[in-house]
C-alpha cells in the first residue's frame, strides 16, 4: 500500500492559534471547541461524535483550495493509498487532540 505523509505545525502566536500544512503559509487555526472540550472532561470521544469532530478538525485545518487540492492529489491514482497526518505542536492542548 502506498502511503503520503501530510505534516501539520500548529503553534499559538498573539491572538490565537495558526496552522501550517507541509510549510505552507500559515493560516488561523480554530480547533472545535464543542467536540474538543467534551473529549477534554470526559477524556473519550462519544460514538455520536467521532465522524463530527473529525470532520470539524478537517475543516478547521484545510481551509485553503491548495490543502484542500493537495490532499485530493493524494488520493488520486491507485485505488489504495494511505495519507498520514503528522501533527506538531510543543503545545498540549493541541497534543491532547485526538486526530486520528
Amino acid at each position: 500500500m502506498d502511503s503520503r505523509i501530510l505534516t501539520v505545525s500548529v503553534w499559538k502566536e498573539e491572538g490565537g492559534y495558526r496552522v501550517s500544512v507541509d510549510g505552507d503559509t500559515p493560516t488561523p487555526f480554530e480547533p472545535p471547541h464543542h467536540f474538543l472540550d467534551s473529549y477534554l472532561r470526559d477524556k473519550e470521544i462519544k460514538e455520536s461524535y467521532i465522524v463530527p469532530f473529525g470532520e470539524a478538525l478537517y475543516r478547521s485545518v484545510f481551509t485553503t483550495k491548495s490543502r484542500r487540492e493537495r490532499v485530493a492529489d493524494l488520493f488520486k491514482g491507485r485505488d489504495k493509498k494511505r495519507v498520514t497526518v503528522h501533527v506538531q505542536s510543543d503545545l498540549a492542548e493541541i497534543q491532547d487532540i485526538p486526530w486520528e
